[in-house]
């Protein structure tokens, strides 16, 4: 498997789509609740907080996403 994706011996490609349908899921979860609670949102991921000059390993690959 390549390109990341999540398969499981038995699963195939029905899996990779369910994988795929849950991290949207995940995404639109993630910007409803920033629209609606905006002040929370930054508070949660306030880079003071988050430091990512500490782990440039996370910062690489937020820049590449």
């Amino acid at each position: 498997m390549g390109d990341g994706q999540i398969a499981d011996v038995h699963g195939g490609e029905a899996e990779i789509r369910n994988a795929g349908h849950f991290a949207g899921q995940m995404a639109e979860g993630y910007v409803g609740f920033a629209r609606e609670h905006p002040t929370y949102f930054r508070l949660m991921f306030r880079p003071e907080l988050s430091q990512p000059h500490n782990h440039p390993d996370t910062e690489d690959a937020g820049d590449a996403a």
